[in-house]
């Protein structure tokens, strides 16, 4: 069993860390690529709060590591997020645009699971099922997120 004492000392690093890294990218305004998934169970997408950057409610996601397609990433990702193997997974596109002074491409995703058991990561604080219609305030990538999801659908 993991102190809670512990696990507080890693988030606690982990928003240091962050705070480095959005200094880096102020500097540097470097370009990177990342992933986001929307995932589905039961009629309900999933969102989930970090420990640190914003305390929105957003997507799972993260980096694409040199070596890896966008697709291995967003299942790397949010095995290490959640502890989930995402089931049917379709592409929604991508866009690029400046997210705290850097460059991002994201690209989309949306998922199925059929075993919504969840271990969470340390950096990861609570997560939420959302029904469609009663979706939190969205920030601004989680928005184009969205648009993207709802767009795959018609």
């Amino acid at each position: 069993m993991i102190h809670p004492e512990a696990l507080a000392g890693a988030a606690m690093l982990g928003k240091f860390l962050f705070q480095l890294k959005r200094i880096y990218w102020f500097i540097f305004r470097p370009k990177t690529q990342g992933v986001k998934c929307i995932i589905e169970n039961n009629g309900k997408i999933l969102m989930i709060q970090r420990t640190f950057g914003s305390v929105h409610f957003v997507f799972p996601g993260g980096k694409i590591n040199s070596s890896e397609t966008p697709e291995q990433a967003v299942r790397r990702e949010v095995f290490e997020d959640l502890g989930i193997e995402l089931d049917k997974i379709r592409s929604l596109g991508s866009f690029t645009q400046e997210v705290r002074h850097r460059q991002e491409t994201l690209f989309c995703f949306a998922a199925k699971v059929s075993n919504p058991n969840f271990t969470l990561a340390s950096h990861i604080k609570t997560f939420k099922w959302f029904d469609l219609a009663d979706l939190p305030e969205l920030t601004p990538v989680s928005n184009s997120v969205f648009r993207l999801y709802k767009s795959s659908a018609k």
